[in-house]
């Protein structure tokens, strides 16, 4: 008892040194991962809300006429149970539509349950991999036009685990990645293609509007850098963020892109590769 009695602050000593270890871990973790979310927070003048060491970060931002919310959290939607949400507001609360790569998996409340029907989209290049349904099998046909069925494809390709959930529901809109991610340019790519699939769906309402929608760069006549003010005649680069044409040489000099608060520092060569000043 007595040896027991010497070696316990010895015991106590360690097993406050390994916590406090494993404290400190835990904080440089989430501080590198809430610098992230203050970062992507900046392009879209949003509003974060830090990680704790029982919590993660989280963002909210206003765009247009709804408020988006970025979020990660723990879920039995995906196989991995974890995944980063991008959530707006949608203005049909009836409408229900769910897209997903994970069928099999049980849901709860993200479910249509008996209201959803399957949803056929001829020539989607997606059909063999995600299950589609609604409540209006109708209007989500019409609503899943090419141009959203392109910026669906960007999000299944998206972090290259080809797993999705879209779902609209009670008025929501909710894009859910299963993973959490903590890299700067890969969850302003998930917020960002979100969005724009968001913009395109609501474009769905207007007549006459498309957004071009191809891979492949559109051939413009007299195109003017933002830096140089000049003609480019030759090594095109183009913003990955906003898609805004610079020379090469300008890009390089001023390290990221021109257009007023988009602070993007990768671009596209001729050739499709992406690259970083």
């Amino acid at each position: 008892m007595g040896a027991l009695m010497n070696i316990l602050p010895i015991i106590i000593f360690f097993g406050l040194l390994i916590f406090s270890s494993l404290i400190s871990a835990v904080v440089r973790r989430l501080s590198g991962w809430n610098k992230i979310y203050v970062d992507v927070a900046k392009r879209y003048g949003g509003q974060v809300y830090p990680g704790y060491l029982f919590s993660r970060p989280s963002m909210t931002f206003n765009y247009g006429r709804t408020t988006a919310r970025l979020v990660t959290r723990k879920t039995t939607r995906f196989p991995e149970c974890k995944m980063t949400e991008l959530s707006m507001n949608w203005p049909d609360k009836r409408f229900k539509l769910e897209i997903t790569s994970s069928p099999s998996v049980a849901s709860r409340t993200w479910s249509l349950g008996r209201a959803s029907t399957p949803v056929e989209i001829v020539d989607c290049p997606f059909n063999s991999i995600l299950s589609i349904k609604s409540n209006r099998p109708e209007l989500a046909s019409a609503m899943l036009t090419k141009p959203v069925q392109w910026q669906i494809e960007q999000l299944l390709h998206h972090l290259n685990n080809g797993q999705l959930s879209i779902n609209i529901n009670k008025g929501k809109l909710v894009v859910s990645k299963p993973t959490f991610i903590k890299d700067f340019h890969q969850l302003d790519d998930f917020v960002r293609f979100s969005l724009d699939m968001f913009d395109q769906l609501m474009l769905t309402e207007s007549h006459g509007i498309e957004f071009v929608t191809r891979d492949e760069p559109t051939i413009v006549e007299d195109v003017v850098c933002p830096i140089c003010s000049e003609s480019i005649a030759y090594q095109t680069v183009v913003c990955v963020r906003c898609k805004t044409p610079h020379c090469l040489d300008c890009w390089q000099y001023n390290g990221q892109c021109a257009t007023f608060a988009c602070n993007e520092t990768r671009y596209i060569r001729a050739n499709g590769e992406v690259a970083n000043h």
